[in-house]
């Protein structure tokens, strides 16, 4: 399984964890590699992995974890209260134990993820899911300056918002080389002819 090497959990077989990654991609309908890929952008493969912003002090990253994105695929603690756990409990964690909190965020989602950005938008934004390249991602409540500003690797043309074509190409471009023609390769036999 790719990436796997790359895994950084102690605690964690990998083997038992490639066997989980497989079941929980056969269950939600998506390639393997794109799982791999995609907890690898986010974390490293690291589930200890806390975001931190250039205005945070909090230099413990169990701390800081009650306020930021952790995990391996970076849950925010409001997600990861409405899964019914915490971001600090999620730090706690080994690998194969927060796989069950990746499975239980993706599952809605089964069947309508056709490719490694659909997987991905998933993560980032689910509300972007299915729109139009040139959809701007934010709410009523986040504006898009405030999503573009704490994520200015994906606001390529550096207008202050991240449209979902933005998001694709700036994900496809830090997929690591070696797996850039199979995401690509995948995404065209999967599209509509």
């Amino acid at each position: 399984m790719i990436l796997l090497n790359k895994l950084l959990c102690k605690n964690s077989n990998p083997n038992e964890f490639g066997t989980k990654v497989q079941k929980i991609a056969s269950l939600i309908n998506v390639e393997v590699a794109w799982l791999m890929i995609m907890m690898y952008l986010e974390s490293r493969l690291n589930p200890q992995a806390v975001n931190k912003q250039k205005t945070d002090t909090e230099t413990d990253p169990f701390k800081r974890s009650a306020f930021r994105a952790t995990g391996l695929i970076q849950f925010m603690p409001t997600t990861a209260k409405g899964l019914g756990t915490s971001t600090q409990a999620l730090y706690k964690m080994n690998a194969i134990e927060q796989l069950d909190y990746v499975y239980k965020y993706f599952k809605p989602y089964a069947n309508r993820m056709k490719c490694f950005s659909d997987l991905y938008l998933v993560c980032f934004f689910p509300a972007a899911l299915g729109k139009p390249d040139d959809w701007v991602i934010q709410t009523s409540i986040l504006s898009a300056y405030a999503i573009a500003s704490q994520n200015t690797g994906l606001d390529l043309n550096k207008d202050g918002k991240i449209t979902v074509g933005e998001f694709k190409q700036a994900n496809l471009k830090r997929a690591p080389q070696e797996y850039l023609s199979y995401l690509l390769e995948k995404k065209s036999t999967n599209s509509p002819q």
